[in-house]
């Protein structure tokens, strides 16, 4: 488990939503797109990527109130006591797989085609000549996030 993560705080949604740590460059970060798609508005693109939030902190509910609290006073927009609805939107989606699933020790469908985590670039990439997003090597699944990823996990430790 990653000692960070990152918050990315729609002002628009009033949303922040946690995303697990990443390192590379933000082009190839399609975790980061995912979430962000979905907080694209008529209005536009309206919010802040915050990174390097120490996990540890952001597990313990006083200091998760704490760093929202930060956050909401640098955002300077006065969202005032309904501020923030945070949410772990990766891991909620994973869940409700694996509870339409039947709670499996082995999923059927683990890291298939439609469990990848692709933004909504079809459109853009085809005007640009670019590649189908689905003929992209994957770099995230929604199972990275499921429990079942824990027994593929613990397997292939086991084996290695």
């Amino acid at each position: 488990m990653s000692d960070t993560i990152r918050l990315l705080e729609c002002r628009i949604c009033n949303t922040v939503e946690e995303l697990p740590a990443y390192g590379g460059p933000t082009q190839y970060d399609d975790t980061l797109e995912y979430a962000a798609a979905r907080h694209r508005h008529p209005e536009g693109e309206n919010g802040q990527l915050y990174v390097g939030i120490p996990a540890a902190a952001w597990r313990q509910p006083s200091e998760r109130t704490k760093i929202l609290e930060l956050l909401r006073d640098k955002s300077g927009k006065g969202l005032g006591d309904d501020f923030y609805n945070v949410s772990n939107t990766l891991r909620e989606d994973a869940l409700a797989c694996f509870t339409a699933h039947r709670r499996p020790t082995l999923c059927i469908d683990y890291r298939d085609d439609s469990k990848r985590l692709l933004p909504d670039t079809a459109a853009l990439r085809k005007e640009a000549g670019l590649a189908k997003p689905k003929d992209l090597p994957a770099t995230r699944f929604l199972c990275d996030f499921c429990p079942v990823q824990s027994t593929v996990s613990t397997a292939r430790d086991k084996a290695a």
